[in-house]
């Protein structure tokens, strides 16, 4: 896991409330941060700190425009990975930029802070440690050819896995169809009719919304993370729906295991059960994960024990097969458990562990 206190992100802009908002909404983040107002300052941080992880600037500057800061930032810091941050589009410095300096992301005003600028920044620290720890392996010629190897496999076995996804969500929509027509057909002229289409429309709608959902993180890049990122992710969806009280514990014998997986898919789908369990109104009681290693593949486990409710067993029993039939679509597989007292969910997700070079 990536020790995010150790580095030091720079950010740039020649707009004061700019600089003012980021280091407003970036506080609570881990790593270190400096500020500059222009090209000049940047390059002093420079020479106080020694060493920046990785720099977001402004392109349009007064001065020295971000092109030529990062063109100065090159020469002194190679390793320093670099984001722009633009709230124009001139294309042929954009593409100037990029193709000069080596640019990792790209980012347009007004920006995303959650999902864009606080994502990529950490991503970011996690190529820099990359890179200073190859050091000059790096560029050597045989571990660019590894490097080159590994992205042509990584490649293929990005569009493999879409071209399975989109095979397996496909038999997962016809399931659907079908429960669909089975539902119409389960429909009878009465007093409740208008009900009991209302409440099959909205199921019809629901899982419409949960397929494109998981076709949507499908399609998210690969990324390095481990299984106390996995737990963080849980911890903060509780937090949003404000159930900060539930325990989520990591078995203790857990290794430090490094994966190289759609993080975003994979603790999406966990939080979509955890957002099913209680929206209807069962409260989970405790969360449980852990890891089980087998050769290159880790299964992650998610165990949800919650309080049994007759809303949610109504639930389960409607929509339960159709949750499996998605989940396993995926590459997942979850059940559900059911006592006197108690319910619970178990899920389990195969992952990749991330090779080395």
């Amino acid at each position: 896991m990536v020790d995010y206190e150790k580095y030091t992100v720079l950010i740039v802009d020649d707009e004061m409330n700019i600089l003012k908002a980021l280091k407003r909404d970036l506080r609570n983040e881990p790593y270190k941060m400096r500020f500059a107002s222009s090209g000049a300052d940047a390059l002093q941080v420079f020479a106080e700190e020694g060493e920046i992880s990785v720099i977001l600037t402004d392109m349009r500057m007064p001065g020295m425009t971000g092109l030529e800061l990062l063109d100065k930032i090159n020469a002194i810091s190679p390793d320093t990975v670099k984001l722009v941050l633009t709230g124009y589009t001139q294309m042929p410095q954009i593409l100037a930029t990029v193709n000069k300096v080596d640019i990792y992301k790209f980012l347009t005003k007004p920006w995303d802070i959650e999902n864009e600028i606080k994502v990529y920044l950490r991503e970011a620290i996690e190529i820099y440690e990359e890179r200073k720890i190859m050091g000059d392996s790096f560029r050597s010629q045989e571990q660019k050819n590894k490097i080159f190897n590994k992205m042509l496999v990584e490649s293929y076995e990005k569009s493999d896995y879409m071209s399975h996804l989109y095979e397996e969500l496909i038999k997962a929509y016809n399931y659907h169809n079908l429960l669909t027509l089975q539902e119409l057909n389960a429909l009878h002229e009465g007093d409740q009719f208008e009900e009991m289409k209302k409440k099959t429309l909205e199921q019809v709608k629901n899982r419409v919304y949960y397929l494109n959902r998981i076709f949507d993180f499908g399609k998210q890049v690969f990324k390095a993370f481990d299984i106390y990122d996995i737990k963080h992710a849980l911890q903060k969806r509780l937090g949003e729906i404000g159930c900060n009280d539930v325990l989520v514990e990591v078995e203790d014998n857990s290794q430090q295991i490094t994966f190289m997986d759609n993080f975003k898919l994979l603790t999406n789908v966990f939080t979509d059960i955890l957002d099913w369990i209680i929206s209807k109104e069962s409260r989970p009681i405790k969360i449980f994960i852990k890891q089980h290693p087998n050769k290159n593949i880790v299964v992650v486990m998610l165990e949800v024990d919650c309080d049994v409710t007759e809303a949610f067993k109504s639930t389960v029993e409607s929509q339960g097969k159709f949750v499996q039939h998605v989940v396993q679509s995926v590459g997942g597989k979850v059940k559900f458990y059911e006592d006197d007292k108690q319910f619970a969910v178990k899920m389990l997700f195969p992952v990749k562990v991330k090779s080395e070079l």
